[in-house]
This record gives structure tokens, sequence and C-alpha cells, in this order.
């Protein structure tokens, strides 16, 4: 529930969040996923330009998109416990892979 909170939060830092309903925190999260693949996206975008001036941006799509797992796989974080011990938390991460290309007519 931290990582909803914190992602509402980082929405309604945009002007995206603040969607009032029954419905109200799944449309926050999918604002927040799209949020992360417009940003993405654009970094994409960015990239073909800067390797190639001459590239029409008009003419890029979307060649290849894919999740994969990251190299270290898991991120680890300790959280307290009684009588002075800690116990391990595992967080998964993931690599997300956007290639665009320029059409060809």
């Amino acid at each position: 529930m931290a990582v909803v909170s914190g992602a509402l939060l980082f929405l309604q830092g945009f002007g995206l969040g603040g969607v009032i309903g029954t419905y109200g925190l799944v449309l926050d999260l999918i604002g927040f996923v799209l949020f992360l693949l417009f940003v993405l996206l654009s970094s994409a975008i960015s990239n073909a330009q800067h390797k190639n001036e001459n590239v029409d941006l008009d003419r890029l799509y979307v060649k290849t998109a894919f999740a994969d797992e990251a190299p270290d796989g898991n991120m680890v974080r300790w959280r307290p416990r009684a009588q002075g011990r800690a116990t391990q938390i595992q967080k998964g991460m993931s690599h997300l892979t956007v290639v665009v290309a320029e059409r060809e007519d």
C-alpha cells in the first residue's frame, strides 16, 4: 500500500491524480502507468533524434516493446523486528525496453 500511496502523491504532483469515486484508485494507477510509458517513449524518441539528426519524427513507430527481469533481479531491504532483529525484504525489479524505428514507405 505504501507504493500505491507514493504513486498517487507522485501523480498529484503532476496534476494527473485526484480522480474521486469508486474506481478512483484504479484510474490513478492506470494514469501512473500511462505517465511512465509516456516518459519512456519520450526518451526513446529523444535518443533516436540524438543518434540521427535527420530522422523524421512523424515517421517513427514502436518497433519492439518488452519488459524483462533486471540483471540483479531483486532489491534487498531490511525491516526492523522485535528484540533487535531484522527481516529481509526482497523487491523485484524489471527493465522496460522500447525500440523505435523509422517507417520505410
